[in-house]
């Protein structure tokens, strides 16, 4: 067991009581349990932190592409206006804002 390591080695953390820590540096991330880790270990699938904080779903899950309201999402990840499916031009590039339309090509 070690003092004031950032870590609750005792269970009820009277191991980390009237500690001072040093703030992260700028190439450290800061873990909900205080310690620093480096940047570089935030969502390699390790729990660097002792705590997950640093394999968070919200930090490490990249959300899937969206397109901005008023627009068709093509399967190519073009975004192209709603007005443009299904109007019998390949507006995307991959025919797929002509897909399900009923129009054979």
């Amino acid at each position: 067991m070690q003092r004031c390591d950032r870590r609750n080695d005792c269970g009820d953390s009277s191991d980390e009581l009237r500690c001072s820590y040093q703030p992260c540096q700028q190439h450290q991330f800061t873990c909900q349990n205080g310690r620093c880790v480096s940047r570089d270990f935030v969502c390699d699938g390790d729990n660097d932190c002792g705590d997950e904080s640093d394999e968070l779903d919200h930090m490490c899950r990249t959300p899937a592409p969206t397109c901005p309201p008023g627009n068709f999402r093509c399967d190519n990840g073009n975004c192209i206006p709603l007005s443009e499916v299904c109007d019998r031009n390949d507006d995307c590039n991959d025919n797929s804002d002509e897909k399900g339309c009923g129009i054979c090509k």
